[in-house]
């Protein structure tokens, strides 16, 4: 399966939420009024549950602002047209740049049809459970309660004086200025400090809204809404332009719809305004929950059973949202742009994965699904996300570094845009009969792609290429089945080498008691080992007692980082070597670093400043974490 590209364009998030906010001030300036009465002329259709059918044109251009320049003509980008008949009878029409969709939902149907891939993803018959009805009323609903700023947006839908929620709106420091233009019509400027955030331009006559500019980065958005009154009736499209018709589940399509648009705006609400979480500890049956400074450490202790329940219990919220970012967010994205459904094609990869998965790893997966409450289905096809991520990483040891000391970097490159590192978690797992590790994971994964054991062999993994090559033991369970078997370098090796793997996977292993590290490249078909200094087609810059694996440019900047530092490295300049550009600016999700003969970590997670590398790397000392052992609750 290929990785898809998660896009969340700021202006079509946020437009209603800007609205509303602007109407609020609005009730501030005596000559603000056309404003307000403009905001709710494009909301009041929606005012009227079950009303009179309407529809709803926005479009969106962009134009580039230069500092002192004047802004050049808006592009055009695209439309989106909604359409509501009656109820919940309704039509979304969308076309943003290359990527275009229609999704219409009758009484008896519910379809997306993908043009561009010929594609029609169709559902019929009545739903068994009410309460995966993709409606309006169910939408708002989610997304009032995925954010409490929300609350403005659907206290204005529902027809609230814009008074009621003013004092919600001067919480976030922003301010209004109107404008009277040359050609009599009104701009009401919003900025938030010295920042410029909307100009909301008002016909003066119609009182109706014309155009919001939204401004970000270098350019501006420029959205144009348009109210019209009656709704045509969407037609499916030709029979000729079909050439795929995929027939899915009414009650899994409305399911995904609806779980995959609420966790995208909750996931925007967190970006914007979201806290790390609150600093608590909860001991429970089978082990502890500790947040200090907003870092998650979960122990977990016993039989995989209860690993695993009690890992849902202590995180069954996080578990929630993860699912539903994997699943349901990355799904309906991958199905727009694939034009194949995401959770077919995510089964079929299972069914074929799921032999090769350790009796002991099912039984966890089961217990996890028990503990937080999601359906075991959920939690196993979301545990095949990690099959996605493309990173970087390295061993340096010997002459390199500070007294010779062996340093395992492990950088995470994944889509920080689905949020996942809301539900970042250091786990240090002790189950029995197995090594003591340490993974650092997220709620709801049971394998590892970043960890180090209580034998001092720290792993780290770096995706590749061969989607599609599934019968083997799934990277992210190989990798934790190293972490709870390999006492040496060489058992590590010997386990992904005598296992069926999946796909083309790379890797940095590293043993604190000797020393030792190795760069390995593996496929189905064959597994190498590179030591320290070795050359290598693919990485042609060899580097004396060093082990450095990345990609392109990244692995060129790598590298010549190592060579400025050599003979210099320690704890902090290893941590710097990892910064941007080596990670990747836009999806640095965590970055690892660990120091396995000190059984020593830092992790630092993506977080309010962006990605991992903008952020504090914590320390963490395994011995001292297997040694705290909280009294049972």
């Amino acid at each position: 399966m290929d990785r898809p590209k998660i896009k969340f364009p700021a202006a079509g998030a946020l437009t209603l939420t800007l609205l509303a906010w602007t109407a609020a001030f609005a009730a501030e300036e005596p000559d603000c009024g056309p404003l307000c009465e403009a905001v709710n002329g494009l909301l009041g259709p929606f005012q009227k549950k079950g009303g009179a059918p309407f529809t709803v044109t926005l479009k969106a251009a962009q134009r580039p602002v230069k500092p002192g320049d004047a802004p050049d003509a808006p592009v055009p980008q695209g439309e989106a047209v909604f359409a509501r008949q009656a109820g919940d009878h309704f039509s979304l029409s969308v076309r943003y740049q290359k990527l275009a969709f229609e999704l219409t939902r009758t009484p008896d149907e519910l379809r997306l049809w993908l043009p561009a891939k010929q594609t029609l993803i169709v559902s019929r018959g009545a739903l068994t459970r009410p309460d995966e009805a993709f409606t309006l009323d169910r939408l708002l609903a989610g997304i009032l309660a995925a954010g409490p700023d929300y609350q403005s947006v659907f206290e204005l839908v529902e027809g609230a004086d814009a008074q009621s929620i003013l004092a919600v709106i001067q919480a976030a420091g922003c301010r209004v200025a109107p404008a009277a233009r040359g050609d009599g019509n009104l701009d009401y400027h919003v900025t938030q400090g010295q920042r410029p955030l909307l100009t909301l331009s008002v016909d003066a006559k119609a009182r109706a809204l014309a155009s919001v500019g939204i401004r970000g980065g270098k350019g501006e958005w420029v959205l144009t809404p348009e109210v019209k009154d009656g709704a045509a009736v969407a037609k499916p499209p030709p029979a000729e332009e079909v050439k795929n018709r995929i027939e899915v589940d009414r009650g899994e399509f409305e399911r995904a719809l609806l779980r995959g648009l609420v966790r995208a705006a909750e996931i925007k609400w967190e970006d914007t305004y979201g806290l790390p979480p609150k600093d608590q500890f909860v001991a429970g049956e089978h082990g502890y929950c500790r947040v200090k400074e907003g870092q998650r450490i979960v122990k977990l202790s016993g039989e995989p059973r209860e690993i695993g329940a009690q890992h849902g219990r202590f995180l069954a919220k996080e578990v929630r949202k993860m699912v539903d970012s994997t699943l349901y967010v990355v799904g309906t994205v991958y199905t727009v742009e694939k034009g194949r459904w995401f959770l077919d094609e995510i089964r079929a990869a299972t069914r074929r994965l799921e032999k090769f998965v350790p009796a002991d790893q099912v039984e966890e997966i089961k217990g996890l699904a028990d503990g937080s409450g999601v359906p075991y289905e959920e939690v196993w096809l979301a545990s095949y996300f990690p099959e996605l991520f493309h990173c970087s990483g390295f061993a340096l040891q010997g002459k390199a570094t500070v007294g010779g000391k062996l340093y395992h970097g492990r950088i995470l490159d994944y889509m920080i845009e689905v949020g996942l590192q809301r539900c970042a978690v250091l786990f240090v797992v002790e189950k029995k009969g197995k090594i003591p590790f340490a993974n650092v994971g997220y709620a709801g994964f049971v394998g590892s792609v970043s960890g180090m054991n209580a034998q001092k062999v720290s792993l780290g993994e770096m995706g590749g290429r061969g989607e599609g090559n599934w019968d083997g033991v799934p990277m992210a369970i190989l990798m934790r089945m190293a972490l709870e078997d390999a006492r040496t370098l060489a058992d590590a090796k010997r386990i992904f080498r005598e296992n069926p793997r999946t796909c083309e996977y790379y890797y940095v292993f590293a043993d604190g008691k000797d020393r030792s590290a190795v760069a390995v490249a593996a496929t189905p078909e064959k597994i190498e080992f590179l030591g320290p200094g070795q050359a290598h087609a693919l990485l042609p810059t060899p580097i004396e007692d060093c082990v450095v694996l990345s990609a392109g440019n990244r692995y060129k900047l790598l590298c010549q980082r190592v060579q400025e530092s050599f003979g210099q490295i320690n704890d902090e300049k290893a941590m710097k070597l990892m910064d941007a550009p080596v990670a990747m600016s836009n999806s640095n999700l965590h970055s690892a670093l660990f120091v396995p003969e000190d059984l020593v970590l830092y992790v630092a997670n993506a977080g309010r400043n962006g990605p991992a590398y903008k952020e504090k790397y914590y320390r963490y000392a395994l011995e001292e974490l297997l040694k705290d052992a909280p009294p049972k609750p």
